[in-house]
């Protein structure tokens, strides 16, 4: 995974993710550490703000409880496909744990 961007290259931000059946996925808050996280690229919790954050590869990732679904920002450089990987990882972790389908918005 690239660790920054060529010029040119598209730029990670924000991405959403929603349930697609309903508002709100059913997923506590002891669990965040464990779902939130890409399983093929090595992550670590981190402190800062959001309702839960991690580093990947020496990016910030913050997770925060928006209406509906969890709004995912990236803090640093990222290339957007390098951030679709981590989003969908993250994503199919959401739909395995829950049972409840989602989709990733991009923002």
């Amino acid at each position: 995974m690239a660790a920054s961007a060529a010029s040119g290259d598209a730029q990670a931000g924000q991405m959403m993710l929603r349930r697609t059946d309903a508002d709100w996925f059913d997923l506590p808050k002891s669990r965040l550490a464990q779902v939130l996280r890409p399983r093929s690229i090595p992550s670590e919790v981190v402190a800062g703000g959001g309702t839960h954050r991690i580093r990947v590869s020496g990016i910030e990732i913050s997770f925060s409880a928006e209406d509906p679904g969890w709004l995912i920002s990236f803090e640093g450089d990222l290339l957007e496909a390098d951030a679709q990987r981590i989003v969908d990882e993250i994503c199919r972790n959401i739909v395995e744990f829950t049972a409840q389908e989602a989709v990733v918005v991009p923002l």
